[in-house]
């Protein structure tokens, strides 16, 4: 009796998590549909954009294929230090209001100890100048706030709003790191360059 209801425990999860897959994947590519949707709008002939897009799709999807083998075999994820997601972000001179679609690494719900997390809220400090120059910098509630700080397993994509952009903050690189709070490890490095 044990053994069947352990199996069926087992059973139930792999099919969760195996539904989680299949939702990660559909949001991949109906992320990358918005991306193609975005370049057809801008008119955009640049190889270099649709090559970005293309490949964002591809190596995410093959990450997450990858993430859910490793988990349902029983093999131990990578650690942290391989699994931060980098967020690039370029940001047109005098914009205003921008948002970064942050994808949070499968690997982030789970703690130091193996135990597995439903869902961890997101949080982060600031971003600042990159290089020796100190500078402005931006401020959690004054220039940048989550769409939603949870975010859950099973739909592991939320949204950071970079707005009141200050003029000062033009012309400039600035970096940052998205943390979670219940397990303390970073989740995404942030990269933001100002183009003209």
């Amino acid at each position: 009796m044990r053994a069947t209801k352990s199996s069926d425990r087992r059973f139930k999860a792999a099919y969760r998590d195996w539904l989680a897959l299949q939702g990660d994947l559909v949001g991949r590519v109906s992320s990358n549909l918005v991306d193609i949707a975005d370049l057809v709008g801008a008119g955009s002939t640049e190889p270099r954009r649709w090559i970005e897009a293309s490949t964002k799709l591809w190596s995410g999807m093959i990450g997450d294929f990858g993430d859910w083998i490793k988990q349902e075999s029983g093999r131990a994820l990578r650690p942290a230090q391989e699994w931060i997601s980098r967020c690039r972000l370029e940001i047109p001179q005098g914009q205003k209001t921008v948002t970064l679609t942050i994808a949070v690494p499968l690997e982030a719900f789970q703690d130091k100890r193996g135990k597995k997390l439903p869902a961890i809220h997101l949080e982060i400090l600031g971003v600042g100048r990159v290089g020796r120059r100190p500078g402005a910098s931006l401020e959690p509630g004054k220039h940048l706030s989550f769409k939603d700080p949870c975010v859950k397993k099973a739909d592991r994509e939320t949204e950071l709003t970079l707005y009141d952009l200050p003029p000062r903050f033009l012309g400039e690189v600035y970096g940052g790191l998205v943390w979670a709070i219940e397990t303390k490890y970073p989740v995404a490095a942030l990269e933001i360059e100002i183009v003209e």
